[in-house]
């Protein structure tokens, strides 16, 4: 899949999230595109054409849905509805780091994980009493 074809997933994706928040609001459909369009700053028109793959939707425009919409950076260029997970640079600092820990040790460090997760999302038992999170 390339970029125009993500953008454009991701696009209809925001779309039909923005449609579910209007039906619940009673809204009608008619009219949502041009609604949808005002809410990011994009002409109607221009919208219409990147949905109906007249054009496609450039760095620009993916910038500023993502600014309009409070998403991450390039949250556009990332396939969300495949399962993929955006991650930004504090992320991938961890990441790596994670894995150079866990290459050096990884019988210690996958302990150390897997006592931590166990600690905090495991569910406890009823008669347990619950931890708090710090």
């Amino acid at each position: 899949m390339n970029i125009t074809e993500i953008r454009l997933r991701n696009l209809g994706e925001l779309m039909k999230r923005f449609d579910q928040k209007e039906a619940a609001q009673g809204l009608p459909e008619r009219g949502a595109l041009a609604r949808f369009a005002e809410s990011v700053g994009l002409s109607p028109a221009y919208l219409s054409h990147i949905k109906n793959k007249r054009k496609s939707m450039g760095h620009a425009t993916a910038r500023q849905l993502e600014s309009a919409l409070k998403l991450p950076a390039d949250w556009m260029d990332v396939d969300h509805l495949s399962g993929a997970v955006h991650m930004d640079t504090a992320a991938r600092e961890f990441g790596a780091l994670a894995m150079k820990l866990y290459m050096d040790d990884p019988e210690a460090v996958r302990a150390v994980l897997m006592r931590y997760m166990t600690e905090r999302y495991v569910p406890a038992s009823k008669d347990a009493p619950k931890k708090e999170a710090k």
